[in-house]
């Protein structure tokens, strides 16, 4: 089961996710995929989680993102991100 879960370790101490997972393994891209993110939803004055759902939801193959709601405001919220569409420009800012 900690296969599953990435608990296992390689040789050097790494987990499977570690090696993986490219923000991870690379985080100054994880710290500018962020600061992208934040960029695009300022210009659509949109919080960055919308922006990030909308972003899913341009991907080719996507049609059904979970998305979990543990408020009335996170659907809201939700409906708002469906409805931002993002420029060539923004999914490319995004895409890193």
């Amino acid at each position: 089961m900690s296969d599953l879960i990435g608990t296992r370790m390689s040789d050097d101490g790494r987990t499977a996710r570690q090696i993986f997972d490219d923000v991870m393994a690379n985080p100054a891209r994880g710290f500018a995929v962020l600061e992208a993110l934040h960029a695009v939803a300022e210009r659509h004055a949109a919080k960055p989680a919308e922006v990030a759902l909308a972003w899913l939801l341009a991907q080719p193959g996507v049609t059904a993102p979970i998305a979990s709601a543990t408020k009335p405001e996170h659907v809201a919220s939700f409906a708002r991100a469906v409805e931002l569409v993002l420029s060539p420009a923004d999914l490319a800012a995004l895409n890193l």
